[in-house]
């Protein structure tokens, strides 16, 4: 969709546009955004600039209606600094000056201390030494930045290690430590008083990360080659144990700096190969090399992949198709007339449906009509007893390249079906989904949304076949643009509500059956400064008593204790359920846990204590010291057997036996998704997962019998019975037709189901780490998180789509995809051991943790990052309309960058709820989207929207975050990668010219080496190696687009 904006740039002004909040005297870019196509509805936003070109004043017009506003100030120290950022407000009528916009924001927040205040070291370094966030309760308690030299004393907090590698085989090498005064360190101190340490070379890389619990260190080291070129991470428990095979990152690379081999602790390595034009043709990872797989990529012309499929690698050098293929196509719809698809090509063709988009055709180029454009996808499924059965999509667009009609096929052999039509935005107004099946009745829903002025989500209404449209959900936002209210099937009278404390922290959900307090510096816990939840407590469905829990976290933000109570101040019934981890070892692995729970009718004990051990960062064994049983076949863990080695896991790190669940054998597909588990009694539980790895199907053999549940979409059936058509906020029973409603939490777990009718169906509580310890009534599988969670046969698995996790141990039972955004911490532990604050929304989220890393990394640069984190939230509290984070001072690029994605995440805590219901801009972005993979609506915002909590500026946090709006060009090897998500034409374009760029900077070095004199072997060495690069860029810079997949570089 093209956005609509007009941009008016006014120098100098002298008349006046907006006599209500304009000042006449200054500087300003007024940023308009068309609504509708006459231009009636409009979305304005003024940024104004004092007479030294510095923006000062943000202004969103109308944000809270008529004729109030919502601005932010910005105030500068007599050095030009940031000196204070000042909390958005509503604004009314004329502004005049700062006092009075000052006396608004007193009022407003009814604190003193509306704003973020920054102090400076003096000239010329202008580092920021203290931060000071918004609220009288943290006077006192800002983040602290203190700037050093290294010290060569080995006891020293100070001391750094220093590592390098061999330029002939990379080989790791140590030498002692690195000199005095030679390395730049910068500490930071949160809140609470909790310190880490990032050290830094001349050239601005990254060292060492040290982090302190007390006095004990946690460190992290990167090892560089002479290139630059990362090469090693040695995460804290090296430190102990140098054991490269256990616990280092490992990447090696090619003449031409490819990252051809990567190695992620304790599995094997995995291999790349690559074409001449850089792009990888094939993969194998170590369950692959040891069946003589490998996994191909195929690219069309322009360089958009084309097909990802497995292969087996025979010994006469022959290829075969060994598992499922994943194909796209582009820019037209030739695919539709290949002989597979005759039978079924009528039910794929496009069907205008009046009141939806229209299929745009250019009637001077029909074939151009598509060109861009993902136009279909084919997906195989390795059905056991049977060959591959390939799911096909297509996609339909009109003018604007939105995707206006979706036709696919599902595996019980039927169809879907939708229909899309979009505001002037470019925002789902309706959509329309026709489910079908052979044999079955269709399966019919419609969904409408309505918009404020403003853009934002206001109203979702649902109808079910042809029965009456109800209201599915309401959204009410608050003057600061804060979702305030939330009401479910129209009925006005139980709405539920969000509060917030003076940083935008939610603080509390009410609903007349389901109520949440959340605390973090008041209430009855030890208070937290730092964004932790110091107490929480709750009450669900028609329970008179609250409950709670306070917690304590050790000095690395890691749960140590979660303390159970009820009562006002939690002072009754204490400990029944307590949570508590007894020891961490360096990588967060959980080296003991001690869980309480209910005994008997009336009796409360320790149901578990555990003492786990490990092989690197591998579960090997759990002994339970506890004599108790959980009451009634409640959660604990059960300690089954008693052997030196009860876990075992595959080359790829994948577990594949847990005998204390009596489990001999879980298999893998070549996405490491588990395809089946095996019990020793001849239970099995078997998934099937396409391609693209969305789960199609689930098979339970218990005792004889066989459950099976097929996934459609948002239909779900079992046993070829369709039972319930997930929603944004529930699920609709298929066998009556009522609607069904989560009441959920900060995290978005189900706490209570209620009918449509208010009736309670089913309440849960749960443990920290997402244990169910009470429960009643069991309507449905989705709990903590949102997640299905599967008990048949002792299982007691979450499935989170990339990953399956284990809330018995708090742990995850494969290695995390994104492991390599937080190398300091071990790759199978629950969101950093703070399952409190932090979620996982699909098993491979990038975390607090792994962000915070990066925030550690830039400290050095503290103006930019902080100036980037102040003007994304800034522009997230503004609905992201803004042009501030375009508009950015910075002096490091990679600082500004990690300040806006720190600003992004703080906005997802700060937003609230609109998340936790599981609507919002993200679920109806999805909706257009063919890249959701054909899950439909209710399941992306399942999987995607139910996991923090969020309004709108948690909306505008996530998408900013990913859509990496704002980011600059970073001239760094540990910069973010920049892809923009898309597959053009452009892209070989933009390629050639950083090719060109690349080129150029490694011929100069070369010319700059070959001119030197007397040169030594080290520098032939490097010549020879800058000689390869600059022939490979001198290829890249004039690749024309010629598809080499074939030319590859490897033996296969």
């Amino acid at each position: 969709m093209i956005m609509k904006k007009l941009y008016c740039i006014i120098l100098f002004l002298t008349l006046t546009l907006w006599a209500h909040s304009q000042i006449p005297t200054n500087n300003y870019i007024l940023t308009r955004t068309m609504c509708d196509s006459l231009g009636v509805a409009t979305i304005d936003q003024i940024q104004y600039y004092d007479g030294l070109g510095r923006p000062y004043l943000a202004v969103l017009k109308g944000a809270v209606g008529g004729n109030r506003h919502l601005a932010s100030l910005q105030e500068y120290d007599t050095q030009g600094r940031n000196k204070c950022i000042w909390l958005p407000v509503c604004i009314e009528q004329e502004y005049n000056n700062s006092y009075d916009l000052k006396k608004k924001l007193l009022e407003t927040y009814q604190d003193s201390l509306a704003y973020t205040s920054y102090d400076y070291h003096t000239l010329p370094l202008d580092r920021v030494t203290w931060e000071s966030g918004p609220g009288k309760a943290w006077v006192g308690k800002g983040i602290k930045n203190d700037y050093f030299f290294n010290i060569a004393s080995p006891d020293s907090v100070l001391s750094c290690k220093k590592y390098s590698v061999t330029d002939g085989g990379g080989r790791l090498l140590y030498d002692g430590y690195y000199k005095a005064n030679s390395l730049s360190v910068v500490c930071n101190t949160d809140e609470d008083g909790y310190r880490s340490y990032t050290f830094k070379d001349s050239e601005g890389r990254v060292l060492l990360v040290r982090s302190c619990d007390g006095n004990v260190f946690s460190d992290t080291y990167f090892v560089y080659d002479s290139f630059g070129r990362l090469c090693y991470v040695l995460p804290p428990s090296y430190q102990e144990n140098e054991d490269l095979d256990l616990w280092a990152y490992q990447y090696s690379y090619d003449g031409l700096g490819r990252c051809i081999k990567k190695k992620y602790p304790g599995c094997d390595e995995v291999s790349y190969v690559y074409d001449n034009a850089d792009r990888i043709i094939c993969s194998e990872d170590g369950v692959q090399h040891s069946r003589s797989h490998y996994t191909a990529y195929a690219y069309d012309v322009f360089g958009r992949l084309t097909s990802t499929t497995e292969m087996t690698r025979g010994s006469n050098g022959g290829r075969d198709l060994v598992n499922s293929c994943l194909r796209k196509y582009y820019d037209n719809y030739d695919f539709l007339y290949t002989p597979e698809l005759s039978v079924i090509k009528d039910s794929l063709d496009y069907c205008e449906l009046p009141g939806f988009g229209i299929r745009y055709v250019n009637t001077e180029t029909p074939s151009a009509s598509s060109c861009g454009l993902l136009t279909g996808t084919s997906v195989d499924v390795d059905l056991p007893g049977e060959s591959f059965r390939r799911l096909y999509a297509v996609f339909y667009y009109d003018r604007y390249g939105n995707v206006i009609q979706k036709c696919s096929t599902n595996l019980l052999g039927g169809f879907e079906r939708d229909f899309y039509s979009y505001t002037f935005t470019g925002k789902v107004a309706s959509h329309r989904h026709v489910h079908t099946v052979p044999g079955k009745a269709n399966c019919i829903y419609a969904e409408t949304y309505s918009y404020d002025s403003l853009d934002r989500l206001v109203r979702v209404t649902h109808q079910q076949d042809n029965a009456p449209a109800i209201t599915l959900f309401e959204n009410v936002y608050d003057s600061l643009g804060r979702l305030s209210a939330c009401v479910y099937h129209g009925v006005s009278s139980a709405p539920v509500t969000y509060s917030y404390n003076i940083r935008g922290w939610l603080t509390g959900i009410r609903h007349p059956l389901f109520s949440q307090m959340l605390y973090y510096t008041d209430g009855p816990g030890r208070a937290c400064y730092n964004g932790n939840i110091s107490s929480m407590s709750w009450k669900s469905g028609n329970e008179a008593v609250e409950r709670g829990y306070k917690f304590m976290y050790d000095g690395l933000s890691r749960l140590s204790d979660a303390l159970y109570g009820e009562g006002p101040k939690l002072s009754v019934n204490i400990n029944r359920f307590n949570e508590q981890v007894t020891g961490y070892d360096k990588m967060g692995n959980i080296l003991g846990l001690k869980r309480y729970g209910q005994t008997s009718a009336t009796g409360y004990d320790v149901i578990d204590d555990l003492s786990l051990s490990y092989v690197g960062n591998r579960l090997k064994k759990v002994a339970d010291r506890s004599g108790t049983s959980a009451f009634n076949n409640g959660f604990e863990f059960k300690d089954g057997v008693d052997l030196s080695t009860e876990y075992e896991y595959d080359e790829n790190g994948n577990l594949t036996k847990d005998l204390n669940k009596n489990i001999t054998a879980i298999q893998y597909n070549c996405l490491n998704l588990p395809s089946r588990v095996m019990f020793a009694n001849g239970n099995s539980i078997s998934y099937l997962y396409d391609a693209a790895g969305r789960k199609l199907r689930t098979v339970h053999v218990l005792e004889g019998d066989s459950v099976t549940t097929d996934y459609c979409g948002n239909v779900v059936y079992e046993n070829g019975v369709p039972q319930i058509l997930l929603t944004e906020v529930g699920y609709v029973s298929l066998t009556d037709g009522k609607y069904h409603y989560y009441l959920k939490d900060h995290q978005g777990n189900n706490r209570v189901v209620v009918d449509e009718e208010g009736t309670v169906e089913e309440v849960n509580h749960y443990y920290p780490f997402g244990g169910v310890f009470s429960s009643t009534g069991d309507a449905q599988p989705y709990k903590y998180n949102g997640k299905e969670l599967d008990r048949k046969g002792g299982l007691d698995w979450y499935d989170y789509g990339a990953r399956m996790y284990d809330a018995v141990l708090g742990r995850w039972h494969a290695v995390d995809p994104m492991s390599e955004k937080y190398y300091g911490v071990s790759p199978y532990l629950y969101c950093a051991n703070n399952p409190i604050l932090l979620v996982d929304p699909n098993g491979m989220w990038p975390t607090w943790r792994g962000i915070r890393n990066g925030l550690n990394n830039a400290l050095n640069t503290t103006l930019s990052f902080t100036n980037g984190a102040v003007r994304a939230v800034t522009d997230n509290i503004l609905l992201g309309s803004t042009s501030l984070r375009e508009t950015g001072i910075y002096s490091s690029a990679g600082a500004y960058n990690v300040g806006q994605d720190v600003g992004d995440v703080i906005s997802l805590f700060i937003g609230g709820a609109e998340v936790i219901r599981g609507s919002g801009e993200v679920a109806a972005g999805l909706l257009g989207s063919p890249e959701t993979g054909g899950v439909s609506l209710a399941v992306s915002t399942k999987g995607v929207v139910d996991v923090t909590h969020g309004s709108l500026m948690a909306t505008s946090g996530a998408m900013k975050l990913f859509s990496r709006k704002g980011r600059v060009n970073e001239n760094s090897s540990n910069g973010y990668s920049k892809s923009s998500g898309k597959n053009e034409k452009h892209s070989s374009l933009k390629a050639k010219e950083s090719a060109r760029q690349k080129y150029q900077d490694i011929k100069s070095q070369y010319d700059k080496l070959n001119l030197k004199q007397n040169k030594t072997p080290e520098d032939k060495k490097s010549l020879k190696k800058l000689e390869n690069q600059v022939k490979h860029w001198k290829k890249k810079q004039d690749f024309t687009g010629e598809n080499h997949s074939m030319n590859a570089k490897g033996n296969w």
